[in-house]
């Protein structure tokens, strides 16, 4: 920071915020995104994509922050880092929006600057290639791989939040008499409600289904709850284990992946259930 910049900053900056630095609200912004209700991983990542713009808009005064030197600072990450680039413009675009609200800024800089567009990589999951992976792992995986692909693919939720479903968090609406799965997402935070008599068409199949064949493949607790995706033993499952049962069904059916980008992913199936539900 240059010596003017400290000086206005501490003067002039003491009753007007737009002359205080990006730094400065950083501090206050920061707080606000530890109070999200959002996952401590996620919390992690913002903090690293604020670490960045900090290295470069920190010492300036948030009000001489201009649109170009925003485009600037994503085309350079950009060149290197597409993905990078995206999210930090989106939290530069979060913070910008909070300073608005808060006044310390007339207008928002960020706001004409364009989304780096991001090749997807990774391959996309195809119905019939989760039919051959499903029909594998009923017969060859262990009892637990094959309900993980039902309940990813007809509640279209994250594996963290597919490991963590309960049977008791079925909860029925006593106004309606409708009966639904209660997630709390570990990503975001939202909660969610998912009646229980969804059904995909194509698979024919309802969530009620999935869960009841949940029931009786592994020992549950004593007052018979228990996680739905769990070890034979009762056990909880680790994500890492999910991936690479996941993995293993995927190279039985398709092979080892060899054309370009990376092979199809676990997360790939919410992917799908979205493309069947519309």
């Amino acid at each position: 920071m240059s010596v003017l910049s400290k000086i206005v900053s501490k003067t002039i900056g003491v009753v007007s915020p737009k002359y205080r630095t990006l730094s400065q609200w950083a501090v206050i912004y920061n707080n606000i995104i530890q109070t999200k209700t959002i996952s401590t991983k996620t919390k992690d990542n913002r903090k690293n994509y604020l670490n960045k713009i900090l290295v470069v808009f920190g010492d300036i005064a948030i009000s001489k922050i201009r649109s170009c030197d925003i485009s600037i600072f994503i085309a350079e990450i950009q060149k290197t880092h597409p993905q990078l680039a995206r999210r930090v413009l989106v939290e530069l675009q979060c913070l910008f929006e909070q300073a608005l609200l808060a006044r310390w800024i007339e207008e928002d800089p960020s706001l004409v600057v364009k989304r780096p567009r991001v090749t997807v990589s990774r391959q996309r999951l195809s119905l019939s290639e989760w039919e051959d992976i499903y029909n594998y792992t009923d017969c060859c995986s262990p009892p637990w791989v094959s309900r993980l692909l039902l309940l990813a693919l007809i509640t279209g939720q994250r594996r963290g939040d597919l490991l963590k479903m309960r049977f008791s968090n079925i909860w029925i609406n006593e106004n309606t008499g409708i009966e639904y799965l209660r997630i709390k997402q570990e990503k975001t935070g939202v909660n969610l409600a998912i009646p229980l008599d969804i059904k995909l068409n194509i698979l024919d199949k309802s969530l009620r289904e999935v869960i009841e064949s949940c029931r009786s493949y592994a020992i549950l607790d004593s007052d018979n709850d228990g996680y739905l995706l769990r070890k034979t033993t009762g056990g909880k499952l680790s994500p890492p284990s999910a991936s690479w049962r996941f993995e293993q069904a995927r190279e039985a059916v398709l092979g080892i992946h060899s054309s370009k980008g990376t092979p199809a992913s676990l997360h790939e199936i919410r992917s799908l259930a979205e493309r069947l539900y519309r």
